[in-house]
């Protein structure tokens, strides 16, 4: 038999960033239900078969990686041809799911394409803590990581959904496991935008980083 996994991503968000000069920078988070159908351990395929030669064929190292070991419109096999380190599955929407770690964080994997063309990375990060501090530090932890690749964040802030009185009286990881702040940091890379974005929604907290290519426009068919 089968058994389906489902994985929800974080709920759909508008972020209004106010800046000095008040101009307003809209940061999206878009909201991902992936259901993967895997197959129940019993039909795993047997082990000690033999390998064919071209199971071996070594992958050259790519340049201009945008996401992982993908490029910005790579098609779903091109993706699968690269990606040697996660073992991928299809969903359900076209897109590609699979488990890794980033920086020690369990955390699962999503390719998103659109006509065919990669145009989105997503880390959902699977963490069974039981406070929110643990994940403010977790959340430091990759903020850190993220900072020693791309440099300075161009937005890093802890944006209140609540008054200040409410947030300061809860104190910083009560505060995170109601809903009452968003965790938000954003990089630029060449063509790709970075956003590492933590919140909670029914006390249940959840962390992404998203990689999306800068000239991605949605298609409105």
């Amino acid at each position: 038999g089968m058994k389906k996994i489902a994985v929800i991503l974080l709920m759909s968000t508008t972020f209004i960033l106010g800046g000095c000069n008040s101009s307003k920078t809209n940061v999206r988070v878009t909201s991902t239900v992936a259901t993967v159908t895997r197959p129940e351990e019993a039909e795993s395929v047997t082990e000690n078969e033999p390998t064919s030669e071209a199971d071996e064929e070594i992958i050259e190292q790519r340049e201009g990686c945008t996401f992982r070991s993908s490029i910005w419109g790579d098609d779903a096999d091109t993706v699968k041809k690269y990606e040697t380190k996660i073992n991928l599955e299809p969903m359900e929407n076209g897109g590609l799911f699979g488990e890794t770690t980033v920086s020690g964080y369990d955390a699962y994997t999503f390719y998103h394409f659109e006509n065919e063309k990669l145009y989105e990375g997503l880390y959902l990060f699977n963490l069974n803590y039981t406070s929110g501090g643990q994940f403010i530090t977790a959340y430091n932890s990759l903020k850190n990581s993220l900072i020693q690749k791309y440099g300075t964040p161009n937005i890093d802030t802890i944006m209140p959904n609540e008054k200040e009185n409410l947030i300061e009286h809860a104190g910083p990881s009560k505060a995170l496991e109601y809903g009452y702040v968003v965790y938000i940091a954003t990089w630029k890379k060449d063509n790709t935008s970075i956003m590492l974005t933590m919140s909670s929604q029914n006390y249940k907290v959840g962390m992404v980083i998203q990689y999306l290519d800068i000239n991605y426009k949605p298609d409105v068919n």
